[in-house]
């Protein structure tokens, strides 16, 4: 007997007994008028049944799908039959497909690939598609960057734009015009006034390639797939949230070969493929570009003074009026700035009684993501990729030496993201291996705007 006569047979001894039985009829009867108005509804998927009597979750709710995840799930079945060598050939179930066609394909308009220039490349269905499949979707991507952003608070902070090309111009705010103080003309041929000019300024953004390359093995299924792409998703979120924040914090271009001077790796070897060799950071400001002005070492316990001091570092006031009055005070706002630290040193901050946690800030509070707890109102946070360093503010490549707390004090809307394309997805298998090959690739800018965005301490004793 299938499923379905077992339950028909149920129903049917449940109306016989609830004929004779005044209570049992009345607690079975809302139960009855739910099945009815599912049977009186018009065909269609599980999640657009429009009975209003009636919620039906189907088992991808219940693992709780996206659109993003229904996008990359199909795109890895389809790529399973596009493998050069040994495809494996997935044909979706029925199930599946209601349920794709549901969020995907009716849920908006149909996701398509397209090029740098905005031109569709390729339709992401498998019937058009080649070797070494693109499994980038509107969606999977949006979700991907957000995700992205949630997970790391540099990340989504920092504002981010779309490049046309791998090297733009942005232009940002330059000087104020000056005001001048003039005569009256009082004759027809009165000397002209002196014009005052606008300024203007712009920052350089390059890209730079970045790249994930996941190995997988196992069997290719749509059981095994379904499965996957939830997870898939997250640790690839967590990979680009992680990387990308650390590349903004502690990007360094130095290399100089087996002692490399690099900020995140000093007197060792790097390979060259370390990502904060992208470009420039938030730490290479303050520790090495503008030393002079930014850094404090402190060469000692943590004196909470020099926080404030750090702060008003990022004010770039001028004690001369007439420049003063151009200046960008970036420290103005607490609430604007972050500051970044290694736990040790927020556990001693904490420990001196300078710290409010979020624990009692009420109710009512903002919190920004990943906030520990704030220092006169800035936000602190600890990322796992802000640690500790040496005497000098440079981590050495000897992990044991590091012993040396650092804060880091700046403002988000100092610095600009852009992003030449927000990422593409190639999947493929490895020759003669039961093993899958993942690819992600994202081109990513970074840089500052102008002086004072950011201010330092290093050298504390924790």
């Amino acid at each position: 007997m299938s499923d379905a006569d077992k339950l028909a047979a149920l129903l049917n001894t449940a109306v016989d007994q609830a004929q004779h039985d005044p209570e049992l009829r009345t607690a079975v009867q809302p139960a009855f008028e739910r099945i009815a108005g599912l049977v009186n509804a018009p065909l269609g998927t599980p999640s657009k049944t429009p009975s209003p009597n009636i919620t039906i979750r189907d088992k991808f709710d219940q693992m709780g799908y996206t659109q993003g995840d229904f996008e990359l799930a199909r795109m890895l079945m389809g790529g399973a039959g596009q493998i050069r060598n040994q495809p494996v050939l997935i044909t979706p179930s029925k199930e599946f497909m209601d349920a794709y066609t549901s969020r995907v394909l009716e849920g908006g308009s149909r996701p398509m690939v397209v090029d740098d220039q905005g031109r569709t490349v390729r339709a992401m269905d498998t019937q058009e598609t080649g070797f070494g499949l693109e499994l980038t979707g509107v969606q999977y991507v949006s979700e991907l960057w957000q995700s992205a952003k949630n997970e790391d608070s540099l990340v989504g902070d920092i504002r981010q734009i779309p490049m046309g090309a791998p090297t733009m111009y942005v232009p940002i705010d330059g000087d104020l015009p000056a005001m001048l103080l003039v005569g009256e003309s009082q004759v027809y041929n009165a000397t002209p006034y002196t014009t005052s000019k606008t300024p203007t300024a712009r920052a350089l953004l390059t890209a730079k390639k970045f790249t994930i390359q996941s190995i997988w093995s196992g069997e290719l299924s749509e059981d095994s797939i379904v499965a996957f792409t939830p997870w898939l998703r997250e640790q690839v979120a967590k990979s680009a949230a992680v990387h990308v924040g650390s590349a903004f914090l502690n990007g360094d271009l130095t290399d100089d070969g087996a002692d490399s001077n690099n900020i995140n790796f000093d007197a060792g070897d790097l390979t060259g493929e370390e990502h904060f060799l992208a470009f420039d950071g938030i730490r290479h400001y303050w520790l090495i570009t503008g030393a002079a002005t930014q850094a404090k070492d402190m060469a000692g316990v943590l004196n909470p003074d020099e926080i404030w001091r750090c702060r008003g570092k990022l004010s770039a006031q001028t004690a001369i009026t007439a420049l003063g009055v151009k200046t960008i005070n970036w420290g103005k706002n607490v609430r604007d700035l972050r500051l970044v630290c290694d736990f040790d040193t927020f556990m001693a901050m904490h420990r001196l009684g300078e710290v409010l946690t979020v624990d009692k800030y009420g109710p009512a509070a903002t919190i920004v993501n990943g906030e520990l707890g704030s220092f006169g109102g800035i936000p602190i946070i600890s990322p796992p990729y802000a640690g500790k360093s040496l005497a000098s503010g440079l981590i050495g490549s000897t992990e044991g030496n590091n012993t040396k707390g650092q804060i880091t004090i700046f403002n988000p809307k100092g610095f600009i993201s852009g992003v030449v394309r927000s990422a593409q997805l190639y999947f493929d298998r490895i020759q003669r291996t039961d093993q899958f090959l993942l690819e992600l690739y994202t081109r990513i800018a970074f840089t500052k705007f102008g002086a004072g965005v950011a201010a330092g301490i290093y050298d504390i004793t924790v």
